[in-house]
């Protein structure tokens, strides 16, 4: 079985095991502030939630400095992908089909927020990099007048 690890302090280590979750913050809140930053959809990363892992099983001396206080905590391990898949039927929170998801509707549903998400978690690997295309990605893959074209089809109307 593959394992990640992640660094961090006693204090989120007591969250971690008093919630039973593991908290992901988006990109606005990361250390590097340009994170969230695109080429042409402004900090979109402010819509893509994240929490940074190593496959490194080796202990890191730099990752200790970073993520911990004055290099005191943990270094915790969980396989490496150990999302719950969850199972509606057609009908529950007005699904119009059976749905598999990652994603706990029934809790968003109960607690009355709202998400926009992805079929599933992604594992990234993340690449430093100076290139700029890939500092800032361009998110738009196509014009909003050929999107709505394509949405609405090749009506004259619109």
């Amino acid at each position: 079985m593959k394992y990640l690890y992640h660094y961090t302090s006693l204090e989120t280590l007591a969250l971690i095991l008093r919630n039973k979750t593991i908290c992901f913050n988006n990109l606005l809140y990361v250390d590097d502030l340009d994170e969230a930053e695109t080429e042409d959809m402004g900090k979109f990363g402010k819509f893509v939630y994240v929490s940074c892992w190593t496959e490194d099983s080796e202990e890191s001396i730099p990752l200790w400095n970073l993520y911990t206080p004055n290099m005191h905590g943990v270094r915790i391990r969980m396989p490496e992908f150990p999302f719950k898949k969850y199972r509606f039927k057609k009908g529950e929170y007005f699904l119009s089909e059976d749905v598999d998801t990652y994603i706990n509707l029934k809790k968003i549903y109960e607690e009355n927020k709202a998400s926009i998400v992805s079929t599933e978690p992604h594992l990234e690997k993340i690449e430093y990099t100076d290139s700029q295309d890939k500092l800032f990605p361009k998110i738009r893959t196509e014009s909003c007048e050929d999107a709505v074209k394509k949405f609405f089809g090749s009506q004259n109307n619109v």
